[in-house]
């Protein structure tokens, strides 16, 4: 837990200055906590002081700082190219798309195969994903089918669709 009080503090820059951290939104709290820092090194301290106040006021509301960011982008991507995937591979009915994207792309940072053209794309479970790792987490730019295939991931559907069978040490190296 964060030792920094945010209660009786106000923003004091952007499109919030003048409100109270604990009066601002969810999202903006959440875009500069991930947001790079400034080219300019003077402008540093105070921006990692911003972050560190912005990042205690979501800890005191008891928001969880999202391990991965969806874009926009990713969702529309996914509803459009790995439906099937997800009908495939959800938890339950209930698991939409944008939590089972956030669980996916966390477990392909963890256990998929790093592309080895695009080290910002990473192949799991018959999904590639493209990421952005600039800011303080990662953000899922986009998604699509993978054409890389490993035998502990589900076939796709449709026996069209063209494979390649994974070696990781292929892929990788």
């Amino acid at each position: 837990m964060s030792e920094i009080n945010t209660h009786g503090l106000t923003v004091d820059f952007g499109k919030h200055k003048g409100t109270l951290w604990t009066r601002v939104p969810v999202s903006y709290l959440t875009w500069l906590v991930g947001a790079p820092p400034p080219d300019k090194p003077e402008f540093l301290e105070v921006f990692e002081k911003r972050k560190a106040i912005a990042r205690a006021e979501l800890e005191r509301r008891g928001t969880t700082i999202p391990e991965i960011e969806i874009s926009g982008h990713a969702i529309d991507s996914a509803s459009l190219r790995v439906r099937k995937i997800w009908h495939q591979t959800r938890r339950d009915d209930s698991e939409g798309i944008h939590s089972w994207l956030c669980r996916m792309a966390v477990e392909a940072k963890s256990y998929g195969i790093r592309d080895n053209k695009h080290q910002d794309k990473i192949h799991y479970m018959g999904i590639a994903f493209v990421f952005d790792q600039e800011g303080e987490f990662p953000i899922v730019k986009t998604v699509m089918r993978s054409k890389v295939r490993h035998e502990d991931w589900p076939e796709p559907e449709s026996d069209d669709d063209e494979v390649l069978t994974a070696d990781p040490e292929e892929v990788c190296n």
